[in-house]
C-alpha cells in the first residue's frame, strides 16, 4: 500500500541501544501454559464480522466457511497447525486476497469491495511474519511509512512542499515518534534499519503498524523467531496495548503467550473452524487437544 506523497527527508544520527543477541529457537522446548485470562463480563459493540468466508487456490480449500466476530477492545487469538488457513484469513480481512464466498463487515460497513489501502484508511493495520528492513531508511523514516493512512497530501503538493504538506509531514513524524516511544525504541530512531537485530526489527515492525493509529491490528505470528525473553517482553507490550483499548487479532504458535493475553480463542484446522471459546475452554477442549495442543503442560511443570 503505497503513499502518494514523497519519502520523508533523511535524518541525522544518534547513539543506539546495544545489540540484542538472539538465542537459537529450540523447537523441541515446550513452553508451560500460563493461567488462562478470565473472560470479559461486558459486551462492547461489535467491530468486525467475518461471515461464511471461503478461499480456494486451484481446488485447494485454504479457508472454508469461516465465521467469527470481534468486539471493540477485544483481543482474539487465532491458533492452529501450520496450513490451517490462519494467514490466508488475515490476508482476506486486510484486502490482500479476495474470498470466493462470504462477506466482511467493519463497524457494520460492508468492506468486501474495498482495496487494501482503503481498508487501511478505515483503520485496519496488519503486521506480517517477516519484518522488512527498508534499506536506506532510518528507523524513524521506516515507521513514518506506517502512518501513511493519516496523510492526504498529493504528489504535486509534496513536490512543491506546500504549507499543508509540511503540516502533514509533521503529523506523520509525531505519530511515528509516539509509536517508537510506546515500544521503547526512541534511542534507535536515527539508526539505519539494516543495522538492527531481528528482535529490534520485530519491534520496529510493530511500531510501524501502530503509527497508523489503527482501530484493528492484525498480528501474524509476531513472536516468531524471538527467544524466550523477547517473547515475554512482547507479551507485555500486547497486554499494554490491550489495556489501552486497542482491538487486536493474533495468530501465534506460542500457546503460553496466547493463553496469557487473549480474551477469546478461535482454533482453525484444515481451513475450517475447529473450536471457539475462552482460553480456559480451549485448553480443556478434547478436539483441540487432539488436533493441536497435545498434552497441556501445567504452569508449575518442568520445561522439556
Amino acid at each position: 500500500m503505497g503513499r502518494d506523497d514523497g519519502d520523508p527527508p533523511l535524518l541525522g544520527t544518534c547513539n543506539a541501544d546495544p545489540p540484542v543477541h538472539l538465542e537459537p529457537k529450540d523447537a523441541s522446548m515446550k513452553t508451560p501454559v500460563a493461567e488462562p485470562k478470565p473472560a470479559p463480563t461486558d459486551s462492547p459493540p461489535q467491530l468486525l464480522d467475518v461471515s461464511s468466508v471461503s478461499k480456494s487456490f486451484g481446488g485447494v480449500h485454504a479457508v472454508k466457511e469461516m465465521s467469527l466476530s470481534l468486539r471493540t477492545g477485544e483481543l482474539r487469538a487465532i491458533i492452529g497447525p501450520n496450513g490451517a488457513g490462519k494467514s490466508t484469513l488475515f490476508s482476506i480481512i486486510a484486502g490482500r486476497l479476495i474470498p470466493n464466498t462470504g462477506s466482511i463487515r467493519l463497524r457494520e460497513e460492508d468492506i468486501d469491495a474495498l482495496p487494501p489501502h482503503i481498508r487501511a484508511r478505515r483503520g485496519i493495520s496488519i503486521m506480517y511474519q517477516n519484518p522488512p528492513a527498508f534499506p536506506g531508511l532510518t528507523v524513524l523514516q521506516s515507521v513514518m511509512l506506517g502512518a501513511h493512512r493519516l496523510g492526504r497530501t498529493g504528489f504535486i503538493r509534496a513536490i512543491l512542499s506546500t504549507p499543508g504538506q509540511r503540516r502533514e509531514e509533521r503529523s506523520l513524524r509525531e505519530a511515528a515518534v509516539d509509536a517508537l516511544e510506546m515500544l521503547g525504541l526512541s534511542s534507535l530512531a536515527h539508526r539505519q534499519t539494516t543495522e538492527l537485530t531481528f528482535g529490534q526489527l520485530r519491534r520496529v515492525q510493530l511500531a510501524r503498524a501502530l503509527a497508523s493509529k489503527p482501530e484493528l491490528l492484525l498480528l501474524d505470528e509476531p513472536a516468531s523467531g524471538l527467544h524466550r525473553g523477547e517473547r515475554t517482553e512482547f507479551g507485555k507490550v500486547l497486554q499494554k496495548l490491550h489495556s489501552e483499548g486497542l482491538s487486536m487479532m493474533l495468530i501465534e504458535h506460542d500457546v503460553d503467550l496466547v493463553m496469557s493475553v487473549a480474551d477469546s480463542v478461535t482454533v482453525m484446522n484444515l481451513g475450517a473452524k475447529l473450536a471457539e471459546g475462552t482460553p480456559a475452554e480451549i485448553q480443556s477442549n478434547p478436539d483441540v487437544i487432539s488436533a493441536y495442543l497435545g498434552e497441556v503442560v501445567p504452569r508449575n511443570g518442568s520445561d522439556h
